[in-house]
């Protein structure tokens, strides 16, 4: 996730304004993400029940990349509903 934690975006938020919107912002993210992981996985089933196990694979190594990047924006808005019950 682009601005994530690792990016030092939460610390750089100086409002509850900003915190919102970067909560949201990564809600979003994971929402959009998931539906295209579900997609992906609908191809995964397609591809091998077609047999194709070269294409399965690559479908297999994006769903895993979605998973990471729906994982940390999982996390960065755990930390946002965190610092907004401070």
């Amino acid at each position: 996730m682009e601005g994530g934690l690792e990016g030092g975006s939460l610390s750089s938020l100086r409002s509850m304004e900003e915190l919102t919107a970067h909560r949201e912002q990564s809600s979003t993210e994971a929402e959009t993400l998931t539906a295209q992981r579900q997609e992906l996985r609908k191809e995964l089933r397609r591809r091998s029940r077609q047999g194709d196990t070269m294409a399965a694979g690559e479908v297999k190594q994006r769903i895993s990349t979605l998973s990471g990047r729906i994982r940390a924006a999982r996390k960065e808005v755990v930390l946002c509903d965190g610092i907004a019950q401070r």
